[in-house]
């Protein structure tokens, strides 16, 4: 189909979605898999001497896999999600972005290195969890940081930010016309009295 195809939001966040739960659930996925086929587990992760597991490639593949059909079966574009920055000239603001954000974490990690922070937030976390592992309340075998501590692979953290996800897209104003379409309807609109 032409470029002009006029864009269609629902049709949009539907793959949005589907490609979340892939992403998702390709990582579970990767563990049951692991886990059927008896993959040797260290401390509940499993690994090989060869590099990788049956579980790491659907892990790896399935994400990229699903894109690929997406992509193929929606070339009529789908159109934007709106997580794009609109801005004039987005460019630089990427590569400033790209720069600033190695330099940024260097300096994160350096001041938890130092100061110890980063024990700090595994402790918190850990005394979090450990009381409802002992209680009962939980029942998972290995480490327990997966469920509630601050880095982005933990399950509290992922859904906190698919919340907030969800109430900014929510919230953000519709779109708006280009300035240029804009323009000729202006010149020819009718004066109100």
């Amino acid at each position: 189909m032409s470029s002009t195809t006029p864009p269609r939001p629902r049709r949009a966040r539907l793959n949005f979605t589907i490609f979340a739960l892939a992403a998702i659930g390709a990582g579970w996925l990767g563990v049951l898999i692991d886990l059927g086929s008896g993959a040797e587990l260290t401390t509940g992760v499993a690994t090989s001497d060869s590099g990788g597991t049956a579980g790491l490639a659907v892990f790896i593949a399935l994400p990229a896999l699903v894109a690929l059909v997406l992509y193929i079966a929606s070339r009529d574009s789908a159109g934007p999600l709106g997580f794009t920055l609109r801005f004039r000239h987005p460019v630089g603001w990427f590569a400033g972005a790209a720069v600033l954000y190695p330099l940024v974490s260097a300096v994160a990690v350096g001041v938890g290195i130092t100061t110890g922070l980063a024990v700090l937030l595994h402790s918190v976390s850990n005394a979090i969890v450990t009381p409802l592992l002992v209680n009962g309340h939980l029942t998972f075998t290995g480490h327990g940081d997966v469920l509630a501590s601050p880095v982005p692979s933990s399950i509290v953290t992922m859904v906190l930010f698919t919340v907030v996800g969800v109430v900014l897209v929510r919230r953000r104003p519709p779109a708006q016309a280009p300035i240029a379409a804009a323009e000729p309807a202006l010149a020819t609109a009718p004066a109100r009295v």
